[in-house]
Formats: C-alpha cells, structure tokens, sequence
C-alpha cells in the first residue's frame, strides 16, 4: 500500500478521533477507494488497449499488407516476409568473401548512407529456351547452305542460328482424341474385322493424362468439379468419380518414391517443419460421435536442406511435433538433426532429440506488426534485421558453402545479432511484461539462442521461409476444396504433393516425370532411389537401352 493512500486514511481516522460526521467519512473513504482502485487497474487496462491495438493491426496486416509508414520511412509491403527488408545485395564477386574484409556497404557503420534499393527486374520477357516444354517445329528455308544469295546475287549463304518464335494455342487440360476404327463384318458368318490405330487405344487414360489430372489437383488447387465443369464445357467430359479413379490408379509408384523420400529426409543434416489446419471430414463427423480426446487435425509439412530439398506432407490427427518423432524413427547417424520451425508449443512437442533452431522471419514480423505503435524500439530491431539478412542474401547470391556462409555470418552478422540483443535487453525493462511490445522482447530473449544458431552452426538456415512457402500448396488447396473426405484421401492427397512439390524443387519437369514413374512402375519399385527426381534420366535411358536390346534380340 502506498504511502499516501496510507496518510489519506490516516487522516480520516485523525478526522472520525475529532468528531466528525460519520456518514460524511464513510463517504469519503468510498471515494478514495474508488479513486485508488481506478488507478491501480489502469496499468492493466492499459495493457489491454496495446494487446487489442497489436491485434487489430496484425489482423490489418493479414488483409491488406504491411505497407504503412513509420516515422517518415515506407516499410516494406507484407509478401516479402523478412526478405524483403534487405535494402540492397552486395556486389558480387569471383572469389570467396574474407571474414577479415569489413562487410559490404559499411552495414557495421551506421554512420555510412546506405545505397539506395536497385529496382526489381522483372518485365516479363522470357527468351525461347525458356519454353523447355514446347514442341519443337523445325521449319527448313528454300535456300540451302552454299547457294547463291539472292540479294546481291555475288555471295553465298550459310547456316546460321535459327530464328526463335513461340505460339501459344489453347487447349483442354485433358485433350481427348476420338479414334473411329473402320469394322468389316463378313455377311455369312458375321465376323467382325476392326482396323489397328496408329497409337495403342486399350488404355483410355494415358500415364500422361493422369499426371496432368494429379497436376491441377494436388498442386494447382483445382477442385474435382471445376474442372468437370470445364472439361464438360469443352466437349471433353471428365466426371467427379472418374477423376477420383484415375488419381488413385496411379499412386503405386509415388508411395515407393515418398518412401524412399522420407529416408532420404530423416537421414539428412537439417529438416524444416511447419503445421497448419486442416478438415477431414470423417474426422470431424468421429469428433462429433465419439468425442475423442485428440479432436485436431493438421498437415504437417517438412523440408529437407542439402544439394537435393525433400519435401514431405503429412495430414492427419498428429501435428509436426509427433510427426517428426515418426520422421526420426527411419534415421541412422547418432548425432541429432538440425531441426528449424518456429515457437510454435505443438513443434516443440517431439520426444527425439533435436538441434533446434527457431525462424528469425517470425520474430521481424512480431515487431513490424506493432512498429506504428512503438516505432523507436521497433525501428532498431527492424533495421538490425535489415542489415543481417543483406549478409544471407550476399551468401546466397555468391553461393557460398556452409563454411563459408558461417564465416560471413561470424564476421559480419554476430555484431548486428549483438546489437539487437543489446536493444532488446535495454527495452524490456522499460516496458510491462505483459503488454505489447513487453511480450515481443521477452519472445526475442527466450529463443536467442535458436535464433542465432545460424552463426555457430554451418548449414543452420536463419528462418523458416521454405516451408511456410511450401505450406501454401495446401492452403490453396484448403481454400478451394475446403475438405478431405476421408483420412485416406488426405493421405494419397499428401504423398501426390509431397512427390510434386519435391520434383519442382529440384527443377524436374513435374508431367514427365510422373508419367515416367508411370510407365516403368516395376522398375520403381525395384529401386526407387535410382528414380527420385534429380536422377531418374539416367534411370529412364538404361530402362530404354534394355528395352531396345530386348526389342532387338
């Protein structure tokens, strides 16, 4: 109790000893407790008004982006995550940077301007090599190389480049062919005699057909009836349940390649994970009969680092934290994995021992969502963070290697790390625990030391972007189908996209290559390391140099 609100009543009492009116005191009491309980819970509804403030300005943020202006200063828009507050990469160079050289564009000093941010290229012109996927139709001239040429009728031409044009026609996503076969019947014994197609006509669904059917729908996000109501529009008739079919026929070779894909996962250096919602609604009609204890239902998705990225989704009734318990069951190095994802509580939740890292974009963005309201605080760690992913964006615009990465960061990012530490730690003491901004610095000093593992470890990554990337294939999916129908569904749902999403970053051309596993399904399942996606070419030529032999003995 204070000292004063003490001597208030002190003097009361003094005024009651002197023969005061009571009821005059008994209401001057009330008052002064009114007024000291008013101002006691000041703080609290204080508190309040910046966590609901921060709430509707994250919810703003969700919306319509984070592009607002602090301090006279533009901030970055939202879609750029914490990439986008680098200002600007250093030059590259042909030779590996020196730890002992001072860091590009003086980011240590800040009394050096900063240069201003170079414009992003992108205009949109693509060159014709870019068009991997178009046929080719070579287009010969009337004139031959050695002829005379018919301009100055003195000299003579010869072969030079061709000239490139691209022509684009539109399509059905599943183009359908009608083969009409002549029949002859023998008028005595009625013996019918059908022509042979050009093409082999017993199969109706080629394995092309089924790997752009598993494209529109387990990458693209296109729903079962949106694309039976197109195909139907274009007079090429493609029904819900035919749809369902064609998918399921061709998982048989795509669960040997998750197989050998999640392996490959668990025995890696460095795995990212991330969790988000999902509805299946087999599950949601058993939460409402049986009431189970576990009533949640996610995806879980992983990255696999290293030369060849893994990408594994899983959907279920575990979360990422159970799930890479069962991931971790398939590893065989004794020393543990680097694993990164954010504060989550349900990622924390593994009982196998990890080396963790948490995502440094998670923690800018907690104080970019609040920078209108504490702009002095919020500024430094922003510009701070700013500074050090110039230095992840000089590594990876050199392409150094873990070591050499780790280097630059120890050099030139562990004084900027320093720096914000510092700030924080100034700060917090300044604010309440519980409010705002209090909440944000305690986030930063809880997890410092995951989040800076990226400068005593060599190939710790400083966030998780890739997998929140990632993530988005099944949002947009949630978004347009709303719901899994079955567990089962959810989990072949799971594996096409895991197989896709891998073979797109590994830059494999998606429909070849499920229409590769397709038609050499034996040989998958044979060996399915030697068909993941980074090496199946060469899987695919000695499959047709055998067959070529065969053909020919």
């Amino acid at each position: 109790m204070d000292a004063s609100y003490q001597e208030f009543f002190t003097d009361i009492q003094h005024y009651r000893a002197l023969g005061a009116s009571e009821a005059s005191l008994q209401r001057s009491e009330g008052l002064l407790n009114l007024v000291f309980f008013v101002f006691s819970e000041f703080d609290g509804l204080q508190q309040k008004i910046e966590r609901q403030q921060a709430h509707l300005l994250r919810l703003q943020e969700m919306q319509f982006g984070s592009g607002r202006t602090i301090d006279g200063v533009a901030e970055p828009a939202a879609g750029a995550a914490a990439t986008e507050a680098v200002a600007e990469k250093p030059a590259a160079t042909d030779q590996a940077p020196d730890p002992n050289q001072p860091p590009p564009d003086a980011a240590l000093n800040p009394e050096v301007p900063k240069k201003p941010r170079k414009p992003i290229k992108g205009h949109g012109r693509l060159k014709a090599a870019d068009y991997t996927g178009a046929t080719v139709v070579h287009c010969p001239h009337r004139l031959r190389p050695g002829d005379v040429c018919p301009e100055c009728q003195r000299g003579k031409v010869y072969a030079v480049d061709p000239a490139q044009r691209i022509v684009f026609t539109g399509q059905a996503p599943l183009l359908a062919t009608r083969y009409e076969l002549e029949r002859l019947r023998c008028a005595l014994c009625s013996a019918y005699f059908t022509a042979l197609a050009a093409v082999d006509t017993r199969e109706k669904y080629t394995p092309s057909a089924k790997a752009m059917l598993a494209i529109l729908h387990g990458r693209m996000g296109t729903t079962y009836y949106s694309l039976a109501q197109l195909q139907e529009n274009l007079g090429m008739p493609l029904p819900l349940s035919t749809q369902c079919e064609v998918i399921e026929s061709m998982m048989g070779p795509l669960y040997a390649i998750e197989i050998q894909l999640s392996l490959q996962a668990a025995n890696g250096d460095l795995l990212c994970q991330d969790d988000t919602w999902v509805r299946i609604l087999a599950l949601m009609q058993e939460n409402q009969a049986l009431d189970p204890e576990r009533r949640g239902m996610f995806t879980s998705a992983f990255v696999s680092g290293g030369e060849h990225p893994i990408v594994l989704f899983m959907s279920g009734r575990q979360h990422a934290g159970e799930n890479f318990d069962d991931l971790m069951q398939q590893r065989e190095a004794a020393e543990p994995i680097t694993r990164m994802a954010d504060a989550l509580s349900a990622n924390r939740k593994h009982r196998v021992a990890a080396i963790n890292a948490k995502c440094n974009a998670h923690a800018f963005r907690r104080f970019r969502s609040i920078a209108a309201l504490f702009p002095e605080v919020c500024g430094a760690v922003m510009d701070l963070y700013g500074q050090v992913y110039e230095h992840e964006a000089h590594c990876v615009e050199l392409a150094l290697d873990d070591n050499a990465r780790l280097a630059y960061h120890q050099c030139h990012s562990a004084p900027l790390m320093s720096r914000l530490h510092q700030v924080v730690t100034d700060a917090v003491g300044e604010y309440e625990p519980n409010g705002a901004l209090g909440a944000e610095l305690r986030y930063v000093l809880n997890h410092w030391p995951e989040l800076t593992l990226f400068l005593r470890r060599a190939g710790a990554p400083i966030d998780n972007n890739v997998c929140e990337r990632l993530l988005k294939i099944v949002i947009k999916y949630r978004k347009n189908s709303l719901f899994f129908g079955t567990a089962y569904s959810a989990a072949y749902l799971s594996t096409l996209m895991s197989v896709i999403a891998t073979a797109q970053l590994n830059l494999a051309n998606v429909l070849h290559y499920l229409t590769v596993l397709q038609e050499h399904e034996a040989a998958v399942w044979r060996a399915p390391a030697d068909w993941l996606p980074w090496n199946y070419h060469a899987a695919l030529s000695q499959a047709i140099t055998r067959q070529s032999a065969a053909m020919a003995a």
